[in-house]
């Protein structure tokens, strides 16, 4: 498998899923079941990556012993590593799970010192030589400003100008990220709704609103993430939208990420555009049927890919 995709979880964490009967406020309760599993948004997706076919190179910042626990999980699964080491420690997130929703509880995340970063930057330009794709995805360290992304970006392409380079992030994060013209963003419908300004309630309304941010952007690429109505395209031929076929799901933690594992896989075999995105779609449709986090199932994958149906909308 090759590995020239670079998944960056700037902050990433050890999630630790607790199962009860059912959670009530204010009141004891047995766990039946606990599991901890290196997480973050880039790392899903890399997880899910893998399920299709493909490899990445896992980047971010570890440290402390929630770091050593992450990065000794990861390389018993074997998984390429090229973390920046930090002096304060990674993160634990806590998922309660009962059997008819997620609750999540999670930590802002390390501050990071300059020479942290620093060390991190100069990471990016080296591993973007060698790369045809990097998703920044997630959080960011509490401390290292509302334009890291922006400055990740500058880095990679000083490393690769032609890198294609896929945002996911959220908040200032995104609203910052996006000045930097990744060639790709994926917001949900309601964090679009926040950067073009008005309300949006359907799959024509992210059309459009799609199309304005990447007009004033110069995004290539932006994909609207509806939930389970499926996702909308926008790009220069057009808008697409791909409706996700009526599941019963067992939890969403993850999907969107698998969506943008399942975009970049077919965009790696050299699928068309219209087919990547229902890749996406049935990459992340196919996560919310298991109940660990993200795309598990390649089986459920293809059988959710036979339903999607594609139609343009603009």
């Amino acid at each position: 498998m090759s590995a020239d995709v670079l998944a960056v979880t700037p902050n990433p964490c050890m999630d630790r899923t607790l199962t009860v009967d059912q959670l009530r406020v204010g009141r004891l309760h047995r766990v039946q079941d606990s599991r901890e599993d290196p997480a973050g948004k880039g790392i899903n997706v890399a997880k899910a990556l893998r399920v299709l076919g493909q490899d990445a190179v896992l980047m971010g910042f570890l440290g402390g012993p929630v770091g050593v626990r992450i990065r000794h999980q990861l390389s018993q699964d074997r998984w390429r590593m090229a973390f920046t080491s930090i002096a304060q420690s990674t993160r634990t997130n806590i998922k309660i799970l009962t059997s008819t929703e997620v609750t999540e509880l999670n930590e802002k995340g390390p501050e990071i010192s300059d020479e942290e970063k620093d060390t991190f930057l100069d990471g990016l330009t080296k591993a973007a030589c060698e790369a045809n794709f990097a998703v920044l995805s997630g959080s960011i360290p509490p401390n290292c400003g509302a334009d890291f992304y922006c400055q990740c970006m500058n880095y990679l392409r000083d490393g690769n100008p032609d890198l294609f380079i896929l945002l996911d992030s959220s908040g200032p994060a995104l609203k910052n990220g996006i000045r930097s013209a990744p060639s790709a963003v994926k917001p949900n419908i309601r964090e679009l709704s926040d950067l073009v300004g008005r309300r949006l309630e359907n799959p024509a309304d992210a059309a459009a609103a799609s199309q304005t941010l990447r007009d004033d952007t110069g995004i290539e690429y932006v994909f609207c993430s509806l939930g389970e109505q499926g996702m909308v395209l926008a790009e220069k031929r057009g808008a697409y939208y791909v409706k996700a076929p009526a599941v019963e799901p067992v939890q969403t933690v993850g999907c969107g990420d698998s969506a943008v594992a399942g975009f970049l896989a077919g965009w790696k075999q050299g699928l068309e555009l219209e087919e990547c995105l229902r890749w996406a779609v049935s990459a992340g449709t196919a996560a919310s049927l298991q109940t660990d986090i993200g795309l598990n199932s390649i089986g459920d994958f293809h059988e959710i890919l036979n339903q999607t149906i594609i139609e343009q909308l603009v």
